[in-house]
């Protein structure tokens, strides 16, 4: 405002009111001592002000920061700084239970809290400004307490975009992680549901160790598999419908038993183990379950079997059959196999066969003349084509890496004589052996047909000659 006459100063009614130091070149409006340039004691209302604020200090406001210009639309763009540090520990208490700040960002120092009251809501960045490209905060920073967390819009979750990092952490529902999580230094992964890996999951070191089911379309790539000797191993049985589940679901009995939640699942048993099945008593009194060599429980099978009025429980030993079939006394079909990983090879035990025994031969497509080594691993029934002629040396091979002292096999050798071709030196391993023959000669040449020769071989000691063959030979024309 331009003044055009002096100002006398005599004519204020009051020199309180507006104090000139000249000295100082300061004025003072209510105020007798002026510490600045303009000192004002009281309220200072106007209908603008111009400027950008920037160096306005000690102004404790609610406001939205500082207008980008003095002219629309910039006079109701507001700016302000980035990060809102809290030096000491803090409590929002709002009295109309939401307070809310302009800053973007919050650093609460080292061993300080922020602090928000219960029932209480805090906004950060009121004015919706990006903390995208903001520097980094020093210090080790302190904690944020508050029993929820929202999104700017308070209807979602808060976006981390660097992450979290805790020691514990609880989760009522469902978490969905878009990129890895990384275990480290994890003793348990404690899950009340199931956890699906898309792609797999891989154990470097320490193995996979869990109480209860584990299924999988197929295990691949394995070294071996541990079965440690333990106690009983308990499985709960219940009899269902079949489903599509069961293996015969639509043949014999409409029931099935369900073991462990499962509709009657193949199982693979470790000898020297105890499996014990159990079942109520009225499942157990109506659909008594046992054990079968076949699934149609034609032979039933009862050594190291017990049977109570509630359990079936069998003792699997080197000598139980390597497929067992467990199924109802009383119903058809109402169960599965077991395979007990036993009874294939029985060291001193007498061998059983509840059915045929199927061996292949040979066909050497060639005669004894031809083909005059004839290996062990080729099988023991050999057949020959084709007219022999004369005597003919045959030569077991094989036999000496194979056996043990005390051990025997037997060879069964089929050729067509033509009234001439007869075997007439036994060889095993190139080594020539005097045989025993049948009636106390070696036999002749069957004037038509086939002969049909037959060798048991002994092995009596550890050297290459230590055998004795015993044979016979008969002519089916």
């Amino acid at each position: 405002m331009a003044i055009s006459n002096a100002v006398n100063l005599a004519n204020i009614s009051s020199k309180d009111t507006l104090n000139v130091d000249s000295v100082n070149n300061r004025v003072g409006i209510a105020s007798t001592t002026p510490t600045e340039a303009l000192t004002v004691v009281g309220v200072v209302s106007a209908t603008s002000f111009f400027g950008d604020g920037s160096n306005l200090e000690g102004v404790s406001s609610a406001g939205l920061g500082t207008a980008i210009a003095d002219t629309l639309p910039g006079s109701v763009i507001y700016y302000t700084d980035n990060t809102l540090s809290i030096s000491d520990t803090f409590t929002v208490d709002a009295p109309s239970n939401v307070a809310y700040t302009q800053y973007a960002e919050i650093a609460v120092e080292e061993n300080k809290d922020l602090i928000i009251a219960d029932g209480d809501d805090f906004i950060p960045d009121i004015l919706g400004l990006s903390t995208e490209g903001s520097a980094l905060l020093g210090g080790a920073g302190g904690r944020v307490r508050a029993d929820n967390f929202t999104n700017k819009a308070g209807n979602g979750a808060p976006n981390f975009p660097s992450g979290l990092s805790g020691t514990t952490g609880t989760f009522s529902g469902s978490v969905s992680v878009g990129g890895t999580i990384t275990y480290e230094d994890v003793t348990n992964v404690d899950s009340v549901g199931i956890v699906t890996a898309r792609t797999g999951i891989k154990v470097l070191a320490g193995g996979i160790n869990a109480v209860g089911l584990v299924t999988g379309t197929a295990f691949v790539g394995y070294d071996y598999l541990q079965a440690p000797f333990s106690t009983t191993v308990n499985f709960a049985v219940t009899v269902a419908s079949k489903t599509a589940a069961h293996r015969y679901n639509g043949s014999g009995s409409g029931s099935g038993y369900v073991i462990d939640g499962v509709q009657s699942p193949f199982l693979t048993l470790t000898p020297g183990r105890t499996y014990r099945f159990t079942l109520s008593s009225s499942d157990m009194s109506s659909h008594p379950f046992r054990f079968y060599l076949e699934a149609d429980k034609t032979t039933a099978y009862t050594t190291n079997v017990t049977s109570t009025a509630t359990y079936t429980e069998i003792v699997v030993t080197d000598t139980t059959p390597a497929v067992l079939h467990y199924q109802c006394s009383a119903h058809s079909l109402m169960g599965n196999s077991v395979n007990t990983n036993s009874g294939a090879v029985i060291t001193g035990e007498t061998a059983t066969f509840y059915g045929g025994l199927a061996e292949k031969y040979e066909n050497a497509g060639t005669t004894l003349g031809s083909q005059p080594n004839n290996p062990l691993s080729d099988g023991n029934v050999i057949l020959f084509t084709g007219n022999e002629s004369g005597n003919k040396t045959i030569n077991f091979t094989g036999v000496h890496a194979t056996l043990s002292n005390g051990e025997t096999v037997s060879f069964t050798a089929i050729l067509s004589p033509n009234g001439s071709g007869v075997i007439n030196v036994v060889q095993v391993d190139g080594q020539a052996i005097t045989v025993k023959w049948a009636g106390g000669s070696a036999p002749s040449a069957g004037s038509a047909g086939q002969d049909i020769y037959t060798f048991q071989i002994l092995k009596t000691g550890t050297g290459v000659s230590n055998y004795t063959v015993f044979g016979a030979a008969t002519n089916y024309a």
